[in-house]
């Protein structure tokens, strides 16, 4: 549970720069000067990547969001001893900057706030197995029912993701929002859900939570990525089938329609029922992943 000291919560918008959602919640949490209203924790309001909001796009040099592994953060460490800062790209400067940031502050929780063009609704991404994080996750699935819980377990030294650089912590990822682009439905309903987790993060330091069932919590667990139809060259030959398009948290089981391609041919899904989600997402589509595979299961 949070500790006795003031616990240091950050939450992040615009990660992405193109992800206006979190930008514009960051800065309207700021203009309501919230941190007098909690007593256990003291809420930091960080925007993630200025530059790239200004040029709308998702980054400038490198997805801030890939950037925080201990081997990146070891090798732009080793570049700016050796060459300087003038050698860093951008997004190795705020790499470094957040990385000293969190260690300055002690960061006990991160809440990264984020949009997708996939049909997801609101959803929640862990990637910590803290007991902090899995109570968080369980009172936000009971406070709003709508929301999908997605686990990508992984050793903290494997994480390349901002908001894995403290003890704790929950991306949010809701869709869908096209890039650039505010949607107040889903603007609103995220700052609810920020407002509830900062709540819940006061009480836990109070001790005032639970129990949750986990064990009877829906979530949904990544299995792999899944690239689009490619020809030899590794040119794009097809796209997601109308008959799976949007579908995301949907089984699909095999022999179903996954892909068309532009020849007419029908690629159908082989192999065992799964849940795909990020379908068709804008920005996968350089990263090569037409959409992320999972399974579904109770608790984590």
């Amino acid at each position: 549970m949070i500790k006795a000291k003031k616990s240091q919560v950050f939450v992040i918008g615009g990660t992405h720069g193109n992800e206006f959602t979190g930008v514009y919640l960051i800065k309207k949490l700021r203009s309501q000067n919230l941190k007098k209203n909690y007593n256990k924790i003291s809420p930091f309001f960080e925007l993630g990547n200025e530059e790239a909001f200004r040029l709308n796009r998702r980054y400038v040099d490198h997805d801030l969001n890939r950037c925080f592994s201990k081997d990146f953060l070891l090798e732009a460490k080793k570049k700016l001893e050796e060459k300087g800062e003038g050698f860093l790209e951008h997004e190795e400067k705020l790499a470094l900057n957040f990385d000293k940031l969190f260690k300055e502050e002690k960061a006990d929780f991160i809440i990264d706030l984020h949009t997708t063009t996939s049909q997801m609704g609101p959803t929640l991404i862990l990637s910590h197995k803290d007991h902090l994080s899995l109570t968080v996750a369980a009172h936000l699935k009971k406070a709003f029912p709508a929301l999908k819980v997605i686990c990508e377990f992984k050793e903290l030294e494997d994480n390349y993701c901002l908001f894995t650089q403290a003890q704790a912590g929950i991306l949010l990822e809701f869709g869908p929002v096209p890039q650039g682009v505010l949607k107040s439905e889903l603007f609103l309903l995220m700052e609810k859900v920020v407002k509830e987790t900062l709540s819940f993060l006061e009480s836990a330091g109070e001790g005032e939570v639970g129990p949750y069932k986990m064990e009877e919590l829906e979530t949904f667990h990544v299995l792999e990525n899944l690239d689009y139809p490619r020809d030899e060259e590794g040119n794009l030959r097809g796209m997601i089938h109308p008959d799976r398009e949007g579908k995301d948290f949907l089984p699909i089981k095999d022999g179903e329609p996954l892909f068309i391609c532009f020849d007419g041919e029908t690629i159908p899904w082989k192999g065992p029922t799964v849940w795909p989600i990020f379908m068709n997402e804008a920005a996968y589509y350089e990263k090569s992943v037409a959409m992320v595979l999972t399974s579904k299961q109770k608790g984590f």
